[in-house]
């Protein structure tokens, strides 16, 4: 017994101390050397470069384009922002109460739909032209979440409430967009399409 013992034991050992080759740790980089690569990196140099658009806070909302190119995207700086496409020129803001986590939806009346975070924590319905205020809708809690709009025109959004809300619209479905596709093309497969 002493022997599986000392078997079990040298197996215990080399678990804990480890075996193999260790690869040196690299030291990260420093806060002088992060900005100077930061330097070095301009967007504005690159090939596919068109335009950029500045807010006033971080942007974590992904952009809803308009059936007129227009591109529609919130900002922690309590902004939803409507930008022409083509040439990156702001049409009108919208201000909330708080910052726009949540990614606008547009439904095929023009109207945009989005949410704002708590304090505020409603949706909001605007015009899609002059970004003027149609109505809101306050939840229980933070509004985080994007808008999903039903081919019958009702929004779905969820809320820091732990609630999902199903809300009556003049909208009837989707704005006839180029993005979001669901299936990545108009037949809605997410395969690759054949030229014929």
């Amino acid at each position: 017994m002493t022997g599986v013992k000392l078997i079990l034991l040298m197996i215990g050992l080399v678990a804990l101390v480890g075996c193999g080759k260790k690869e040196p740790v690299q030291p990260s980089a420093t806060k002088t050397q992060a900005t100077e690569l930061e330097a070095e990196v301009d967007p504005t140099k690159h090939e596919r470069f068109l335009w950029e658009f500045e807010t006033g806070g971080m942007v974590y909302s992904s952009p809803a384009i308009g059936p007129d190119g227009t591109v529609h995207v919130g900002s922690f700086d309590k902004k939803l922002y409507a930008i022409n496409g083509k040439s990156g020129v702001k049409l009108w803001e919208f201000e909330t109460g708080s910052r726009v986590d949540s990614s606008p939806a547009i439904g095929s009346d023009g109207t945009v739909y989005v949410g704002s975070f708590e304090p505020d924590t409603k949706l909001y319905a605007l015009s899609g032209k002059s970004g003027a205020k149609l109505w809101e809708f306050e939840t229980g809690g933070d509004v985080t979440s994007s808008p999903a709009i039903g081919s019958d025109g009702t929004v779905y959004i969820g809320s820091g409430d732990k609630k999902l809300y199903a809300i009556k619209t003049a909208s009837k479905g989707l704005a006839k967009s180029p993005w979001p596709m669901r299936g990545q093309n108009p037949l809605h497969t997410g395969r690759v399409m054949k030229k014929q």
